[in-house]
């Protein structure tokens, strides 16, 4: 199970779950922390704008200890030609247009949600599509649908396919 909170709320709710430990990474321009409980099968995500030493400085500061890393529901993965395989991620939402939007990408590791939709703000953001909408704005007027397909289910996929 994953539980995404907001950066401002993470160190809290990892208190709360009686977690010490926090990972962090540089993703594109966010910093992605992960926490986890294996017993409990939990693993608790948040993402911020703020750099590497930043965040990791606002964590000690509460009480955590930071490493360098991040937890994922699956580790990146090989194929048997030692290419890496990709986490596949689809947004559907509502466009200007009568049919609805698709936005596709590809991840080296399971993102959340969140990161999903933050990278897709982002581009849209870089390449002047949607103006000076704010991302909460954004994410009330898309209304949103994410999937994300593991390297396991692309592979299922694909193996159900004749070759054309």
């Amino acid at each position: 199970m994953v539980l995404t909170v907001p950066f401002s709320d993470y160190p809290a709710v990892v208190k709360r779950q009686e977690l010490v430990d926090v990972f962090v990474s540089a993703h594109n321009k966010h910093t992605v922390l992960s926490a986890v409980d294996l017993k409990k099968s939990v693993l608790i995500t948040s993402t911020s704008d703020l750099g590497l030493a930043e965040v990791k400085s606002k964590l000690e500061s509460a009480g955590l200890h930071v490493f360098s890393g991040q937890w994922s529901e699956q580790d990146t993965l090989l194929n048997q030609n030692g290419v890496q395989e990709a986490f596949v991620v689809a947004v559907a939402f509502r466009s200007r247009e009568a049919m609805p939007g698709l936005w596709m990408d590809a991840f080296p590791t399971m993102p959340t949600p969140q990161i999903v939709l933050r990278t897709m703000y982002d581009e849209f953001r870089a390449n002047d599509e949607i103006g000076n909408v704010t991302y909460e704005e954004f994410i009330k007027l898309a209304h949103p649908n994410v999937v994300i397909l593991n390297p396991g289910e692309v592979a299922t996929f694909l193996s159900q396919k004749e070759e054309c």
